[in-house]
């Protein structure tokens, strides 16, 4: 309020007693202090879009870095992958060795037992 008197002629013309005037006057200056200016609310909107730019960017990087981590995991999962039927591969081969030599085995056991009789 820049004219404080005249808001206090205002009050007592309005019913207030001078008191009464003089009192709302000075809570309303109070009151004035804690209140933000347009300055103080602009300040503090651009300190907000500053954080928020910053904020932002730090996300960006971090999805990059995400984005990054999982492509190497897609990788070593492909590689895991290939691995796993390498080794099914080769289990197959040995278990078909085994079961070819169980066979021989079986065939000149059978062979022997047949000879005896």
């Amino acid at each position: 309020m820049a004219d404080t008197l005249a808001v206090k002629k205002r009050l007592t013309a309005s019913g207030f007693s001078e008191m009464q005037a003089e009192a709302m006057v000075e809570a309303i200056a109070d009151m004035r202090d804690d209140l933000a200016t347009r300055s103080d609310l602009q300040a503090e909107s651009a300190a907000l879009r500053t954080e928020m730019a910053a904020l932002r960017s730090d996300m960006q990087a971090g999805m990059a870095e995400f984005r990054t981590e999982m492509t190497a995991l897609r990788s070593d999962m492909t590689d895991l992958r290939s691995d796993m039927q390498e080794m099914e591969l080769r289990l197959t081969i040995r278990i078909g060795a085994a079961v070819g030599a169980a066979s021989i085995v079986t065939v000149g056991v059978l062979g022997a037992l047949i000879a005896l009789l």
